[in-house]
């Protein structure tokens, strides 16, 4: 089963991407400390990660300059409000 986790703040759009992505079987993680998300996406090891650009604390993109840092994990930015 593939491995989806979402990096998103707003839980409402969250609930929703996780039905959509459960209906087609795949696996789905969110984020829960919104301040170790590194640590989080090295735990649970997806295969594609949904990162929104505004975040609480860090944004999007100096979040996805961690990931590189140890993972080539194909990331899709979204702009969700």
């Amino acid at each position: 089963m593939q491995k989806v986790y979402i990096i998103e703040d707003d839980e409402g759009i969250t609930q929703q991407m996780r039905q959509a992505l459960e209906k087609w079987h795949f696996a789905v993680s969110s984020v829960a400390d919104f301040e170790a998300i590194d640590t989080e996406v090295r735990q649970c090891q997806p295969n594609i990660i949904v990162m929104d650009i505004t975040l609480p604390y860090f944004d999007g993109f100096f979040w996805t300059q961690k990931i590189r840092t140890f993972s080539q994990v194909p990331i899709i930015f979204c702009f969700c409000s």
